[in-house]
């Protein structure tokens, strides 16, 4: 994780979608993906809870 990564979680930040994602292991790499498949996913996907609700 990188260092800015860590400060959102120290100050409660969570991702309020998490069960869309799954941990798998690919190629010998453990990676976050999208559940269901082994595609990636871009940041715009990721959900915070401190995001601002879109109109």
């Amino acid at each position: 994780m990188d260092r800015a990564t860590v400060v959102r979680l120290d100050t409660g930040v969570k991702v309020t979608h998490l069960h869309q994602f799954d941990r798998k292991e690919v190629d010998g790499k453990v990676l976050i993906l999208r559940d269901g498949d082994n595609e990636r996913f871009s940041r715009i996907e990721v959900k915070l809870n401190t995001d601002l609700p879109r109109t």
